[in-house]
């Protein structure tokens, strides 16, 4: 296991796999997503139970919660903080294998000098030719071999030696020793085995001394030597089967533990990082992504494909940190948790619901129905809750879960988390596929799957067939997976997940794999397996688990029994139960002992030894205990095989159809599994059950004999084979628990006979007495167990202890008056000698003990002499206690007469504590009770009384010594008020305390003086303090003085005061009284209207302010307006004020004035409410009714301007406001009487009249006008542009007629209302007339005519309807219809877009003709549209662009203006001009009826279909062409190119210019010399016109054909200039025509050309089907075909899409075989690559196998890659193969008809040798010698680094130091002379002349530093003649080849 690259990421199959493993990803599919309802959710088990059918076999699912469940995150954010762990992700695949970097390279070279020996060995003693005899040897053989040994013996030797030295006991022989070089080597142990080279064993004789030099590091034993393995860095040793996991054979080479390779500097794992803070981690997770992403946000597919690029080794060095396993019982939960500290900001309810919720992950493992509820303590990661905080690409790898649980992972907050997962049914296949790529991992560490450190993308799975499915975790989410499914994943950023494991009953099996697992690896498991079912089994488990848990049962019960089977067969007879559990309903409460071997708890079973007996092994490995005999092993079990197979039969009573006698019955059947147990004894063949069976007789007869210890553990020890069996062997235990119990009670009677013997004979010794429970207990017995011979001799000590007894109860415990202290002492001690204890002795000694401790008090309170020393309870309690002794005492009488004093004394002090107390009487009771030595709890109470009143005088004393002159009278009076408090609670009678009374009066009047000078009081409060003060006599007393002149002072002030308030003074006197106050300290009753009587004056000041600004400026619009209520109410309150002010007088004028304008409102208010109540209208101009209201809107503007000039808020202003609106929408409703108005702007005063103010809504004159804008709204919408269409001849009529119902009159709309209806009446009548004619009379012009004729009847009909409106409403007219109602009139009815400038002088016109001239107007009008309509004639010629005078126009449009077929000739007009500007006249001005539809829709089918003709024939709306001419055009195109088509087959063809379609007129013609077809010479260009090679003219069709370019490029475009029309759709518009009203031209000329277009295209299939189905070598014939089709296809003025398609593929068939004609037979070798891209790009153009071209190529192509893979392992194999075979496959690469040049190159650099080794190029470091120019590698000639100068040892011999060193003989005997080949480069003298700083020293990456730059040109011979050079040295080192190629 040396140490090396990972071979399988770089070459192997990542290396391949890497490549589209990005794009792989792409197409994981996705794992299942679960929504459960609210009733699914309720139970996790549950629901998990329903989906694992269809979820399980993705291994793999998301739930997501339903949207009310969002637990609440319960961790700190601002105090988390966690630790992390580093992840090196760029290494989680793409690192090398662990190894020992300190002897590799040795290893490396040892091995290779093995190798050397053994070809020495195979020779006879010649060095593969080198020396043999009679062979000269030259002097290039002796360097060669002076190299080979310096570089891969002499190291070795030197290391093996130094090895041996340092043994105790050496070895013989050496490193020169052949024999022990040919049987392999041994370094460090004589119990180790290696393999030679061969692979064979090779026997190592132990040394003569036999001793455990080693001992294994697991097992902690030194035996099986044989299978030892000593790590050869550290030394020390482990069993081959204790090794995790277990080898089978030692294996060859250097072996390392995984200590000493997780010790190495390149041994990979996770290294514990820093602890972070969470705000901390989440700077350094934003660092990251910013790093990888920038601030745009990413998508998955980025995400995961820069994962796999770093994971790959593509990406650089990257290494993340990930806080990971966190444990929830050290860090904290991210779900609630009972014990846990509630924050503040989640309610209670929500913290408690939670809690107690099942999908908290602290609660799912031990839910109702999980495995797991019987685990007592709490695993983490299992039973606690791991934390996750991760970042970007912070991975977690392929792993599946501890004992194949299931997991469930939550997913708190934060970015995504990406899962995959290979279902459990594919753990097999996915393990393989990992070794298979990541072979050297493996090797290293076989249980690499336990580590939790390897990832290996995804892509690589699904290449070799393993399911891999993809999941996307976000917030919110739960991420389930299943047993055994391999999972892995990463991070898309910063978040939280929490993961724990659980259990249902259908993990039972899987948890069973598990085990066996752990086992197979001897890794430790985390619960005992076997344990977690027995618990289980014998506990209320779900009904759902019996099934599993009975398989399982039986699974373990098989297994225990055929093993321990096994043991006794293999002669392990001994065996003992386990000792019991203190908890056996709970797992893990108790720590079962693990095999040393594989790790495994042994819960069921163990194995033993004498020798070792604090190490257990399981059943399986019990051979590798000790090397001792199966007999000193014992068994421990702790249940039988009976109860092992009772427990499956525990899981059926779940099961309601078997009763429990059915159950007992079949416990109860016989079998004879373990009966039929063999094994092989001395006399034969003996079974259990036999010996069973002899055990049993003999052990029967045991019981009836006299007891005998030695037979009874003989008999005992036998049955120890039977008791672990099944319940065949309950008999067998039956009698063994009889014989044990037998054995149990002779041994008790023996023991306590032995006790009492002992103790009858030596007294007072150290054996213990004998209880006689004890004894009773043993004679219990009945009938006796055994026959025991001591039974009679222990029954007559029990009857002695009996009368014992007996006579303590009679003497001591019975009450006597004679029995004394000393009787019972005898007693006792009669107790004390007897060996049996009895139960009454302990009562008699407890009382003897009692009397004496009664005794030693008594005396003690008698001798007493000091006061008080004894409690009184205590003397109580003495005399309660003599009558719990049943003796005589005199020490009881004392007592009595002691408590007699104590109770007189109580009497005395009782009697003083009823009365008053006086000190005098204290004094005379304590001189009579003060030396008492008892102390009386009254007594001592009188003497508390008498010390507090002491203590109380002379605390009075110390305070009213000069209190009345302290300063601090407040704290006087404090400490008083104590005293006197204190005084009252005294008691005993103190005359003090009425001296304490008046002192604190005192006290409390100097605190009240105080506080008047300090602070303001009222006059009264001072004066009463005097008062008291003279009372107390204390008022000379300067205090009190200070207080009478502030009262004189206060009585002064209050005097002025009055006077001020009196007259009103000026608001500084005001001012002054309220300064003066502030110097009096008291509180003046005045003060206070003072004030607010200057309050009052600066409030009214401050509020008038606004109204009394001279200069107003407030702006109408401002909400600050003053109101003229405040106004008024500070005038009045202006009387209440008692200081003189002159704002008074200024604020009434402003008053006035504001009365003066509230008249001058209500007047005007008062006239225009006459004017809207007015119901005399007209016309609004006649009556004067608009002046009057514009006169009224004026006066009212004013008023309200002065209004808000006054800057008040007057009520009459929005009165005002409303008025001037209504009249001002009045004054704009009549003046539409006068003009038409349009209809926006009757929309909008329409829209203003709803919110009219309230007040004037219902006046006469605004309903009037109303009702009169309503009508005018309807006229005009009928009137109105492009409406005329939605309204029918009855809407205008009934308009019309509901004009003569309003009382407002609109005479101009009134006009165009009738010239409408006249104007419509007139066109019906020509729509009549078309459709009476004949279908092919139906022109498109008289259609047309139709559409636009009704406009000039517009125009001529002016006059006439304004002359019938003047005399058919003549009365109602008094004024003339003004000019510009005729105007807009004419306006209306001209076209839109007029340029004429007498329009827009019109529609400028702003006055009225005067009054009288109406005739005269409308003539004026009749010649003005006339006028009009020639200017507007003249505009659409120039227009229209036809090139006709602008005077013809004009007298046209004159013309039509004037006759009477008018629409007739505007027809003719619009024709000429075009339809596309009367298409929206034509639409305009008719009303609604079924003639203007059809005329409508009949004109737009036509005139579309014309459109769509235009667009596929390619005319344009500017374009001079019309529809027909371009359908004439193409029609003569079709004509060409059947021409074309007939002059192939032969036919008479005319004399036309392909490219022209012209006749050749012209003499200069050109002929082409492959189709003979004739050009125009200046049709082919002037380039052509000007050469005189016309003879070899080839035409542009033939040359493209024969060229095979795929496109073509110079080709002419069509004649037309435009594009083909699509023959599809020309025929699609030929059937649209068929239905045609009308009849058009064009429909027949498109006919003609569909019928030719169908034989063009007929034609073209021909061609096409013939050059499809052509496979042969000869191109000429198809390739005419196809020029004739081009030739017409491109002529051809109409395309067929479909044809065109299936041509262009022939087409670029034949250019790819063209092109395959030219590779094949071209001048110059085509590339390979050429071959591949042609062929692909024939498979595109899907060409037939059976294509000539294309077997051709075919044929080359698998030829060459034949020679190719075979030239690029030749040229890599560093030698193998012989050169002789190297120029043969160069020969044969340069007669293929396909270039190789990097393949020769590469192989002609292979024939060149260099170095002393001579190899060829194998990309290892060279340097070149000075002198001779050959090139040396590095390693060869032992360099690390480049020197300046470098000479060869070839040309330097002398002067090298080799002659020192071990191989000195060797050297000399090859001989001095040394001639060194040569074989430079043509780099080496470029490279010399630069400098010698390139010469640096190359690694494994660096080491094409030197010869990279030009590739492996630097290596070729360019000016010499390398072929001959490179023979040279093949013969001359020809016997070296064989060592040569071996080397790699």
């Amino acid at each position: 296991m040396g140490k090396g690259r990972p071979r399988a990421v770089e070459k192997g199959v990542l290396a391949q796999s890497s490549i589209v493993s990005s794009s792989g990803l792409l197409n994981i599919p996705p794992g299942p997503v679960y929504y459960p309802t609210e009733d699914e959710f309720k139970d996790p088990l549950e629901f998990i139970h329903k989906i694992r059918p269809e979820a399980e076999p993705y291994g793999i699912c998301k739930i997501v919660p339903p949207s009310s469940w969002r637990p609440p995150f319960a961790l700190d954010l601002d105090s988390f903080t966690f630790p992390t762990k580093t992840q090196a992700i760029h290494r989680l695949q793409v690192r090398p294998a662990s190894c020992d970097s300190k002897t590799f390279e040795l290893e490396y070279n040892s091995g290779i000098g093995v190798m050397i020996r053994l070809w020495k060995r195979r020779s006879g003693g010649r060095f593969l030719g080198l020396c043999g005899p009679g062979v000269k040897i030259s002097e290039c053989a002796k360097h060669v071999l002076c190299q080979l040994y310096r570089e891969h013996l002499y190291d070795y030797e030197k290391y093996y030696n130094r090895l041996n030295q340092g043994k105790a006991k050496s070895r013989k022989g050496g490193i020169h020793g052949e024999r022990k070089n040919q049987q392999g080597f041994d370094l460090s142990s004589s119990k180790r085995r290696r393999k030679n080279l061969e692979g064979e064993r090779v026997k190592v004789c132990k040394v003569e001394e036999e001793e455990l030099d080693q001992i294994c590091e697991q097992c902690r034993s030194g035996l099986h030597g044989e299978v030892m393995l000593l790590c050869d860095r550290c030394n020390k040793g482990w069993h081959i089967y204790c090794l995790s996991p277990p080898l089978k054979q030692v294996p060859p080479g250097n072996w390392y533990c995984l200590e000493c390779l997780n010790s190495d500097k390149d041994s990979f794992g996770f290294v514990p990082g820093r602890e972070f803070s969470l705000e901390a981690f989440r700077r350094l997770a934003d660092r990251a992504k910013r790093k990888w992403f920038g601030s745009v946000p990413s998508s998955r597919v980025q995400l995961e494909k820069k994962f796999w690029e770093i994971v790959e080794g593509s990406a650089g060095e990257v290494e993340i940190m990930y806080g990971s396993d966190l444990d929830t019982s050290v860090y904290g939960s991210g779900f609630p948790r009972i014990n846990d500290q509630r924050p503040a900001s989640i309610e209670v309810e929500k913290w408690d619901e939670y809690c107690a919720s099942p999908w908290n992950l602290n609660n799912l493992p031990k839910l109702q129905g999980s495995m797991l509820r019987a685990v007592h303590h709490g695993i983490a990661g299992v039973m606690v809750p791991w934390l996750y905080v991760g970042m970007l690409f912070s991975s977690f790898c392929w792993h599946f879960e501890d004992h194949c649980f299931y997991s469930m992972n939550y997913h708190h907050w934060g970015e995504p988390k990406c899962w995959y997962s290979v279902p459990g049914n594919e753990a097999s296949n996915f393990e393989k596929v990992m070794r298979k790529s990541l072979p050297d991992l493996f090797d290293a560490q076989p249980d690499l799957l336990f580590q939790l450190v390897t990832m290996l993308n995804p892509s690589v799975l699904q290449e070799n067939g393993v399911p891999v499915y993809s999941v996307l975790q976000e917030p919110g989410n739960f991420v389930i997976t299943f047993p055994r499914s391999y999972h892995g994943g990463f991070n898309f950023g910063l978040n939280c997940a929490e993961a724990v494991n659980f259990a249902p009953a259908d993990w039972l099996p899987h948890g069973g794999f598990g085990a066996e697992l752990y086992q197979l690896y001897h890794k430790a498991a985390v619960l005992s397996h076997e344990e977690l079912l027995y618990v289980v089994a014998k506990s209320d488990f779900d009904s759902k688990a019996s099934p599993y848990l009975k398989k399982e049962l039986h699974r373990i019960y098989d297994r225990e029994k055929t093993w321990r089977e096994r043991l006794w067969r293999n002669g392990i007879v001994s065996s003992s139960p386990m000792p019991p559990r203190k908890h056996p309903e709970y797992v893990g409460t108790e720590e079962d002992p693990t095999c040393i071997i594989c790790q495994q708890y042994l819960y069921l079973s163990a194995v033993v030894c004498r020798c070792r007996p604090s190490t257990f092994v399981c059943l399986e490995h019990w051979e590798k205990l000790c090397e001792c005999k199966p007999k000193r092993h014992r068994l421990l079990y702790r249940h039988t095989l009976a109860e092992l197979k009772d427990l499956p039969l525990m899981t059926d009573e779940h099961n309601s159809s078997e009763t429990a006698h059915d159950r007992n019955l079949r416990r109860q059947l016989p079998s004879d599994e373990s009966g039929a147990l063999t094994k092989k004894v001395k006399r034969g063949q003996v079974t259990l059950a036999q010996l069973a069976e002899e055990w049993l007789l003999s052990s029967c007869k045991i019981l009836q004999i006299p007891y005998s210890r030695e037979a009874y553990a003989k008999a005992l020890k036998e049955a120890e084979q039977f008791l672990w069996a099944g319940s065949e062997m309950d008999p067998v235990r039956d009698l063994t628990k009889n014989l044990l119990e037998a054995r149990n009670w002779a041994e008790g009677v023996r023991d306590l006979l032995s006790k009492v013997e002992k103790w009858s004979r030596h007294c007072n010794c150290d054996t213990e007495r004998v209880q006689l429970k004890h004894v009773d207990n043993l004679l219990s017995f009945d009938p006796v167990p055994c026959n025991e011979p001591a039974l009679l001799k222990l029954k007559d000590y029990e009857q002695e202890a009996r009368a014992l007894s007996q006579e303590i109860n009679s003497a001591a415990l019975l009450k006597c008056s004679n029995v004394t202290i000393a009787d019972w002492e005898i007693l006792c001690t009669r107790v004390s000698d007897f060996p049996i204890v009895v139960d009454e002795s302990e009562k008699l000694v407890q009382m003897l003990s009692s009397a004496k401790v009664w005794i030693d008090n008594v005396r003690k309170c008698i001798s007493e002499k000091s006061p008080a020393a004894i409690d009184v309870d205590i003397l109580y309690k003495l005399q309660s206690e003599i009558s719990g002794l049943p003796i005589q005492l005199p020490e009881g009488d004392m007592l009595l007469g002691l408590i007699r004093q104590v109770e007189l004394c109580e009497v005395q002090c009782k009697e003083m504590l009823k009365g008053s107390i006086t000190l005098k009487e204290l004094e005379a009771l304590f001189q009579e009770w003060g030396d008492f030595t008892v102390e009386v709890p009254e007594l001592k109470l009188l003497r508390q009384y008498q010390s507090d009143a002491i203590s109380w005088i002379s605390r009075c004393n110390d305070v009213l010594i000069n209190s009345h002159e302290r300063e601090d009278q407040e704290n006087v009076v404090n400490e008083l008020s104590c005293i006197q408090r204190d005084g009252a609670l005294l008691k005993i009678q103190v005359g003090e305390l009425s001296h304490v009374d008046i002192e604190l009066k005192k006290a409390c009047c100097r605190v009240k003086a105080l506080k008047a000078l300090g602070s303001k009081v009222t006059l009264d409060f001072i004066q009463q303090l005097k008062t008291e003060a003279t009372i107390l006599q204390i008022e000379k007393e300067r205090l009190f003085e200070n207080i009478s002149r502030v009262l004189a002072a206060a009585t002064c002030w209050e005097e002025r005061a009055s006077c001020i308030l009196a007259s009103e003074s000026q608001i500084f006197d005001f001012e002054d009284a309220i300064r003066t106050s502030e110097d009096i300290c008291a509180i003046l009753p005045s003060l206070g209207v003072v004030k607010d009587a200057l309050s009052s004056a600066k409030s009214w000041l401050k509020l008038s302010e606004p109204f009394l600004v001279s200069n107003l400026s407030v702006s109408p619009t401002s909400n600050s307006l003053l109101k003229v209520e405040d106004l008024k109410e500070l005038v009045s309150q202006s009387n209440l004020l008692k200081i003189f002010l002159k704002e008074r007088s200024m604020l009434q004028t402003v008053l006035d004035s504001c009365i003066e304008w509230e008249n001058n409102a209500c007047s005007v208010l008062h006239s225009a409410a006459c004017l809207l109540d007015s119901e005399n209208i007209d016309d609004g101009i006649t009556s004067g009714l608009l002046s009057k209201i514009e006169h009224q809107v004026t006066a009212m503007e004013s008023i309200i301007n002065a209004g808000f000039s006054l800057g008040l808020d007057f009520g009459e202003i929005p009165k005002l406001q409303d008025a001037c609106s209504t009249l001002r929408w009045c004054f704009k409703a009549l003046s539409f009487c006068s003009a038409v108005p349009q209809l926006e702007e009757v929309e909008m005063l329409m829209e203003v009249a709803p919110h009219l103010p309230v007040t004037y809504a219902s006046s006469s004159l605004v309903s009037l006008l109303i009702d009169g804008v309503y009508w005018l709204k309807k006229a005009a919408e009928i009137r109105a542009p492009c409406s005329c269409r939605k309204f029918k001849l009855s809407d205008a009529e009934e308009v019309l007629e509901q004009s003569k119902r309003i009382k407002v009159y609109f005479p101009l709309m009134i006009c165009q209302l009738f010239n409408a209806i006249k104007k419509h009446n007139l066109w019906l009548e020509q729509v009549h007339l078309f459709f009476n004619l004949k279908p092919g009379d139906r022109s498109w012009i008289l259609l047309i005519e139709l559409k636009v004729c009704h406009v000039i009847c517009s125009l001529l009909s002016v006059s006439f309807l304004i002359a019938s409106l003047w005399h058919h409403r003549a009365p109602l007219f008094r004024s003339d219809i003004p000019r510009k109602a005729v105007e807009l009139h004419l306006i209306q009815t001209c076209p839109p877009k007029s340029p004429s400038p007498q329009v827009h002088r019109c529609r400028l016109a702003q006055a009225a003709h005067p009054y009288g001239q109406l005739v005269a107007s409308l003539y004026q009008a009749c010649s003005y549209a006339e006028s009009c309509l020639q200017n507007w004639c003249l505009a659409a010629a120039q227009a229209a662009g036809t090139g006709a005078a602008q005077q013809d126009t004009c007298a046209f449009a004159t013309g039509c203006f004037c006759c009477e077929n008018i629409g007739q000739s505007w027809a003719l007009l619009g024709a000429c001009f075009g339809s596309s500007w009367t298409r929206e006249l034509g639409s305009t001005d008719a009303f609604n009826c079924p003639e203007l539809e059809l005329i409508l829709s009949e004109v737009q089918r036509v005139e579309q279909w014309k459109r769509r003709c235009q667009d596929i024939a390619g005319t344009s709306v500017g374009d001079v062409k019309t529809l027909l001419h371009a359908l004439l055009e193409i029609n003569n195109t079709l004509d060409i190119s059947l021409y074309v088509y007939n002059a192939s087959k032969g036919c008479k063809a005319r004399e036309l210019c392909i490219r022209c379609s012209n006749n050749f007129e012209d003499p200069e013609i050109i002929t082409c010399s492959v189709c003979n077809d004739r050009y125009h010479l200046r049709c082919e260009g002037p380039t052509l016109a000007d050469t005189n090679d016309a003879a070899l003219y080839i035409c542009h069709y033939c040359y493209f054909l024969g060229s095979g370019k795929i496109s073509q490029n110079g080709g002419s475009p069509l004649v037309l200039g435009g594009k083909c029309a699509e023959f599809n759709e020309l025929v699609e518009l030929l059937s649209d025509a068929e239905d045609f009203a009308v009849w058009i031209e064009e429909k027949s000329v498109l006919c003609q050309l569909v019928e030719k277009a169908l034989a063009c295209k007929a034609c073209l299939t021909e061609v096409v089907d013939f050059a499809l189905a052509y496979h042969d070598e000869d191109l000429s014939i198809i390739v005419e075909k196809l020029s004739v089709a081009m030739k017409a296809v491109e002529v051809a003025g109409v395309c067929d899409h479909q044809g065109n398609c299936n041509f262009e593929l022939a087409l670029a068939r034949n250019s790819w075989r063209v092109r395959a004609n030219k590779l094949l037979g071209g001048p110059q070798k085509p590339l390979i690559q050429q071959i591949q891209r042609h062929l692909k790009e024939g498979q595109t153009i899907s060409i037939s196998p059976e294509d000539h071209f294309w077997r051709k190529l075919t044929e080359v192509k698998h030829n060459c890659a034949q020679w190719a893979d075979k030239a690029k392992k030749v040229s890599i194999d560093s030698g193998v193969i012989g050169l002789d075979k190297v120029f043969e496959l160069i020969t044969e690469g340069e007669n293929l008809p396909v270039h190789f040049g990097k393949e020769l190159k590469l192989l002609r650099d292979r024939s060149m040798l260099y170095c002393i080794c001579r190899k060829p190029n194998d990309q290892r470091p060279m340097i070149a010698c000075d002198k001779c120019d050959e090139w040396y590698h590095f390693d060869c000639i032992k360099l690390s680094s480049p020197p300046k100068n470098y000479i060869c040892p070839a040309c330097n011999l002398q002067s090298e130091d080799c002659y020192s060193s071990p191989t000195m003989a060797l050297d000399r005997s090859i001989g001095s002379k040394c001639e060194e080949p040569q074989t430079p480069s043509p780099r080496r003298r470029e490279f010399r002349c630069k400098s010698r700083k390139p010469k640096l020293p190359v690694t494994s990456d660096d080491s094409n530093m030197l010869r990279r730059s030009s590739g492996i040109e630097c290596l070729l011979w360019r000016n010499r003649k390398p072929f001959r050079r490179a023979a040279r040295k093949r013969s001359q080192f020809a016997s070296l080849s064989p060592f040569l190629y071996i080397q790699e």
